[in-house]
């Protein structure tokens, strides 16, 4: 008879995960930890062959044997019979070493380190003229006929297709002839070459490459043109703000000077009008001091005439 305490039901869950109920039972079943555990045969091998590139595949194997049970010792052989899909492979020796094609393949940008002011020149291999300077060379290797539109003048200009043979050229390669059209060299002298004859060399700046890019000279390098960039970067920075400050006062000075104008051309059109206007009168025979005048400015004019008199 099985005897349950009620005090210590109360505290179980109300059911189990299925995640837990399912390692429970496989575990009882075939060993949990021989696949999601450090026991697993599979990582096992990779970390003991790992650890012996270099050394013996025998010594690595039996090592591996006394660590796993026996019908888990293929997993240490499946890692050397992929062929090139394997990350490692048995050598002439027996041992144990990288499987070159499955080592990560590092692209020569990576491993190579270039000036700024770098500049790239096309030459040909054994004369080192540039290409540049050669100029391309084409036979006639076919005909070919197409429809092409012309006008027929006979019919008032109406548009018509006529027939016409072109060549097909195909270039062989490019010839030197000379320096320019003045200067042609005879036949026996010109340069013939092909694509294959001309060379890329840097014409300015450096270009040195590596085999790694952890290379400390190339990391040195790399490191002291960042902040060559970084320097430049903020001397720019800090010349747009001045040349902003520069350009709000020189917007500044415009405008005032824009007022100052509009004052000039205000009193330039008042000095106008009244010429015009001095003009009209002596026209018309008046005076200029009485005619066309106020009461008061000419009470004004007169009191001050008075006074001058006494």
């Amino acid at each position: 008879m099985v005897h349950f305490d009620l005090e210590k039901l109360e505290e179980l869950p109300s059911k189990e995960l299925p995640f837990n109920k399912w390692k429970r039972s496989y575990r009882n079943y075939n060993g949990y930890d021989k696949f999601f555990g450090k026991r697993n045969p599979y990582f096992t091998a990779r970390k003991i062959a790992q650890k012996n590139i270099g050394k013996s595949f025998d010594n690595a194997f039996s090592y591996y044997c006394k660590n796993v049970r026996q019908e888990d010792q293929k997993e240490f052989i499946e890692l050397f019979d992929g062929g090139r899909w394997n990350d490692y492979i048995i050598d002439e020796l027996g041992l144990i070493q990288l499987n070159p094609s499955r080592l990560p393949v590092i692209s020569e940008s990576k491993r190579t380190f270039k000036s700024d002011n770098i500049e790239y020149k096309t030459i040909h291999k054994d004369s080192g003229l540039a290409k540049e300077l050669f100029k391309p060379v084409e036979i006639i290797v076919g005909y070919r006929e197409i429809l092409q539109w012309a006008y027929d003048y006979s019919k008032r200009n109406k548009r018509k297709q006529k027939r016409v043979i072109i060549p097909i050229k195909k270039q062989i390669g490019c010839e030197y002839i000379g320096k320019d059209s003045f200067y042609v060299l005879p036949f026996h002298k010109r340069i013939f070459a092909k694509d294959s004859d001309f060379i890329t060399v840097v014409s300015k700046g450096v270009e040195l490459k590596f085999d790694s890019p952890k290379d400390p000279y190339l990391v040195r390098l790399r490191a002291e043109k960042k902040k060559k960039h970084d320097r430049e970067f903020k001397k720019k920075r800090n010349t747009d703000i001045t040349d902003y400050d520069f350009i709000l006062k020189q917007g500044e000075q415009r405008l005032i000077k824009e007022n100052n104008d509009k004052l000039l051309t205000e009193k330039e059109m008042a000095a106008k009008l009244k010429q015009e206007n001095e003009i009209k009168i002596l026209a018309h025979g008046f005076d200029l001091e009485t005619s066309f005048r106020t009461v008061i400015s000419w009470k004004k004019k007169n009191k001050k005439d008075l006074v001058d008199n006494l």
